[in-house]
Formats: structure tokens, sequence, C-alpha cells
């Protein structure tokens, strides 16, 4: 009966994170140009910002949590909710233009840390036993994605970007109850790794697997490919003829497409080797801004956005599973930590300059410096990956 709660109320955990990454990360450039008036380039600059925070939060939570020891990420994951409560809420009050944009600024830079945190917490905890079907419940973080992006973007043709600190307020409320339900599940009576296992991690982590480092800098490349087509969606479909309605469609599409991936990786893991896999899905990261730079319609832009299934989609869960392969046990939190810190860098790049690419240069010279930063990313991963050790 414990293990069915645990995995149900991660389910709702994901549910809730991914529903609102979709939601506000997905349409932050309708929000903050509908509601606040902000140009693209302006656009740019506040998500550079919360992206530029989240990054140096995620690398500071893994290392507050590394020293702490009583300090659990179901704690942090909680603290993040209430946060994004907050922020949300300056952005539903709209009392002040600034104020507004600092909702804004909050809520995002909460939002990039979350997935690291709920993965650290999921990695932490299945290491030190916890019955959690990592695996196999992350698909429905996607189902909520594509559902969440598909009623946004239908919403806001009707409602305006209003709804879109509503619709998140819900989940950001979903998000908490589980976190709650989750502790108390069994999270909180589980044994911790002793203090002194912890310490001989402190000290020049970096500096004593730079393989580690290299497949970080890899993994930035391809994250500042994935979040300047992934972020400015809006701008893409406008370019090619579609409005909102075919935005919520196209953001839907990478979410669904990931699913047949996410459920069946379990499985795969025994046919195929994860390292093989998270090359292959740092390859495929290119056939997206490559079908963006060809397509001529939002049909076109669909068939780009399916092909995250085997690319952005694959890569990340693999390079999750292959960390947590080669990685020490005890050093779960900091190495997804690290991880997720790349994911938030290569949305620092990516948001303080995709709106002004596009403002200056045009759409399809963002798409195809995209692919540029794909091509590298790859080059990287697929030369330093090292083979694991059983």
């Amino acid at each position: 009966m414990k293990k069915v709660q645990i995995n149900i109320s991660f389910v709702m955990v994901l549910l809730g994170t991914w529903g609102m990454y979709a939601i506000v990360l997905g349409f932050a450039t309708n929000f903050l140009g509908g509601v606040c008036g902000l140009q693209s380039y302006q656009i740019s600059l506040v998500l550079g910002i919360s992206a530029a925070a989240a990054c140096a939060l995620q690398v500071a939570t893994g290392e507050i949590v590394s020293r702490i020891e009583k300090l659990q990420m179901h704690t942090v994951l909680l603290i993040a909710g209430l946060l994004m409560l907050c922020g949300l809420a300056l952005m539903y009050a709209q009392l002040l233009p600034l104020l507004t944009i600092g909702g804004m600024v909050l809520s995002c830079t909460v939002l990039q840390t979350i997935p690291g945190i709920v993965t650290s917490m999921a990695i932490d905890g299945v290491a030190r036993g916890l019955p959690l079907l990592y695996n196999m419940t992350r698909g429905f973080g996607s189902i909520s994605y594509g559902l969440s992006a598909v009623l946004t973007g239908r919403l806001l043709a009707s409602l305006g970007p209003e709804v879109i600190p509503v619709l998140s307020g819900m989940l950001a409320l979903l998000l908490t109850g589980a976190t709650v339900w989750f502790t108390f599940c069994g999270t909180r009576h589980l044994p911790n790794f002793t203090r002194e296992k912890r310490q001989k991690l402190d000290t020049g982590f970096l500096k004593t697997h730079p393989l580690f480092v290299l497949l970080l800098l890899g993994g930035t490349l391809i994250c500042v490919s994935h979040f300047l087509v992934g972020s400015f969606v809006q701008l893409i479909i406008e370019a090619k003829g579609g409005g909102q309605r075919e935005q919520g469609i196209a953001t839907a599409i990478t979410s669904v497409c990931s699913l047949p991936i996410t459920f069946s990786f379990t499985y795969l893991m025994k046919k195929i080797k994860v390292r093989r896999m998270a090359q292959l899905g740092a390859v495929m990261v290119m056939a997206k801004p490559i079908g963006l730079l060809l397509s001529a319609s939002p049909g076109g832009v669909y068939i780009a956005m399916a092909t995250q299934m085997l690319g952005y989609g694959l890569y990340e869960i693999s390079m999750v599973n292959y960390l947590a392969q080669i990685m020490e046990p005890e050093e779960a939190v900091r190495v997804q930590s690290y991880l997720s810190a790349t994911m938030s860098a290569g949305s620092v790049a990516a948001m303080f300059a995709g709106g002004t690419l596009c403002q200056f240069l045009g759409v399809q010279a963002m798409v195809a410096i995209s692919a540029a930063f794909a091509l590298s990313g790859a080059c990287i991963v697929l030369v330093w990956m090292q083979k694991i050790k059983k």
C-alpha cells in the first residue's frame, strides 16, 4: 500500500511540475508581451535574468543539501512550491508593471529549478531504498505538459494571457499538497547517508570528475539549442502563419511524442546501453531545428516538434540514468543538481539571445543558430562520454 501511495503522490508532483512548466515558460512571451507590453528583446532580458538566477540556484541547492545532512530534497521542493505561489500571486494581481514582471521572474526562476529538485529527490530516494518507479512515473509529467499546453493555447485565444497565473496557481497547489503527501508516505523515514561519506565528496568534485565536466559542457550546448526553439515557439509559429492555438498544439506535441520513450525506457535499458541512447538523443536534437528551418507552415512545425521523441526527450532521460549508473549513490543529489544546472545555463543563453536574434536577425536565423549549437553539443557528448563501468 505504501508503495502505491509513494508512486501516486510522485505522479501528482510530476503533474503539477510539468503542467506549470508548459503554461508559465511555454507561454511566457504571451504574458510578458500581452500583459506587460514588452518587446521581444525585453522579453529575452527578463527570461534571461530568471534563467541565470535559476542556474545559480540549482548549483547552490545541490551544494547546500550535500552539506546539511538533515536537509532533504522534499523540504526544498515544498519551499519551492510556496515561492511559486507567491510569484503567481504577483502575476495575477497586476498591481504595478514592475511587480508583475517581478512575479514572472520569481515564478520562472523557481520553476526552472523544480524539475532538478524533483529528479534529485527521486534519484536520492531510490538510492536509499524508496520503492519508486521513477522511469515509469515520469511519463505522466509529459502528459501533463501536453494537456496543459493545449488547454492554455485554447484559453488564451478566448480569455487572454491573464489565464496563465490562474491555471498555474492550481497546479502549484497540487504540487505543494502532493509533496507533503510524498513526504509522509515514507521519505522522511529513509536512512540518510553518513556525514563522513558526504564530506569526502565536498571538495574538488568537478576537478576529480573531468569527463563529467565535459558532459556538462556538451549538455549545456544541447540545452541552448533546445531552449532557443522551445522558449520562442510563439514567434516561430507566427512566422509560419499560425496563431495561439497552433502554438499550444506545437508545444503539446513535444511532450506527447516523448511518451513512448518515457514509458518504455525501463524495457529499453535492458536491450540497449544507456550510453548509446544518450548519444543517439544528442545527435537527434539537431533534427528539430533543421525541420523548423525547412518547414513552411504550422504543419511542418508539428512534424519538426515530433522529432523530440528521439532527440531531447531521449537524451534527457538517458543522461539522468547514465549518470546515476556511473556515479556513487551518495553523489546523486549533487550530480543531478549539476545536470539540471546545465539546463538552466542553456536556457540563460537561449533566453537572453533568442528574442534579440528574432527581432534583429529574424526567426530563421535564430533557428539556424540553434542547429549549430545542437551540432557542437552532440560532438562533445559523442567524443567524451565514457563507458559505464559495471
